[in-house]
């Protein structure tokens, strides 16, 4: 089992990451997303906030993942 890793932090002097949870999965990120700009080089091309949350479930779940984000 792995232990979910809440509170990595990653901060630059142009950057700082932090490892995303479902409370982002949220209405701006999906619209963010959902973009053709965004999403041009995706493989997904449209989602929802379902879809979203159960990404960054799953990617949490994973030993070899670290989901970051701003």
């Amino acid at each position: 089992m792995r232990m979910l890793l809440n509170s990595v932090r990653l901060a630059g002097p142009r950057i700082y990451l932090r490892t995303l949870g479902l409370e982002d999965a949220t209405e701006k990120y999906c619209r963010w997303l959902n973009d053709p700009e965004v999403n041009r080089f995706l493989d997904t091309k449209s989602a929802t906030m379902q879809e979203v949350g159960d990404y960054i479930v799953s990617k949490n779940s994973k030993t070899d993942a670290l989901f970051l984000g701003t």
